[in-house]
């Protein structure tokens, strides 16, 4: 929605780059597994805050333009849940723009991910309009079979952001809320998933400008699943 397509002046085939396929993990407790393509970000886990510094050159998590290379935090989790975090810092940005096909754009927030084709984002997001003018707001993404199939969006101030993500069957939920108490949900995102899952964070960046998104309050709330015995009698 807000983050629009630019116009492309020539055609060009990209080889798609995997989602991520770096050496062994670094594990953050409480967090997951450290995913950074390109080796050049850097990620690091101080008092139960998370922070992921993006240096000033393209990390997308867009498939369809062959760019995946965003730095991520993600864990394996099983059937539905619901997932809260904090985002702070501001998101705003100068720089220009690295990206052929979409407006300059910091993001922070939410991954679900199934593979290098078929992934969700939830993030709270900023973009830089071919004016000058910028933009606030939640942007709430899904990718199949390597391409954006749903994209929903809600702007809000530029301030620190509690996301929260519930999946229930085939409907994944974004919510946005600044006190982590009342809370405004996006359109639902329908998505056939598989049962088991990764989740977590990601940071995005397509501009100039160095982009340092920090984490906290992080929880994850599971549905119980296992069925319950009757007491014998």
């Amino acid at each position: 929605m807000f983050r629009s397509t630019m116009k492309l002046f020539v055609v060009a085939l990209i080889a798609m780059a995997p989602i991520a396929k770096a050496g062994p993990p670094r594990s953050l407790e409480g967090w997951g597994d450290v995913v950074d393509p390109t080796g050049d970000c850097r990620i690091n886990l101080v008092k139960e805050k998370l922070t992921i510094a993006v240096p000033g050159t393209k990390h997308d998590l867009s498939v369809e333009t062959g760019d995946t290379t965003a730095p991520r935090v993600v864990k394996e989790i099983d059937g539905d849940f619901i997932a809260q975090v904090k985002v702070s810092g501001n998101v705003r940005f100068n720089g220009r723009g690295l990206s052929q096909r979409y407006l300059p754009y910091h993001g922070a927030g939410f991954l679900i991910l199934v593979d290098d084709q078929t992934y969700l984002r939830f993030e709270r997001a900023a973009i830089s309009q071919p004016d000058g003018a910028g933009m606030h707001y939640a942007n709430f993404e899904l990718r199949q079979g390597g391409n954006r199939t749903a994209s929903h969006a809600l702007q809000m101030p530029d301030r620190d952001t509690y996301l929260r993500l519930e999946r229930r069957g085939s409907r994944i939920i974004g919510s946005v809320s600044d006190n982590g108490l009342r809370w405004m949900p996006l359109e639902p995102i329908a998505a056939e998933l598989p049962k088991r899952i990764k989740v977590g964070v990601v940071a995005v960046n397509t501009s100039t400008d160095p982009f340092k998104a920090e984490f906290s309050d992080g929880e994850i709330f599971l549905k119980e699943t296992k069925a319950t015995n009757p007491p014998k009698k």
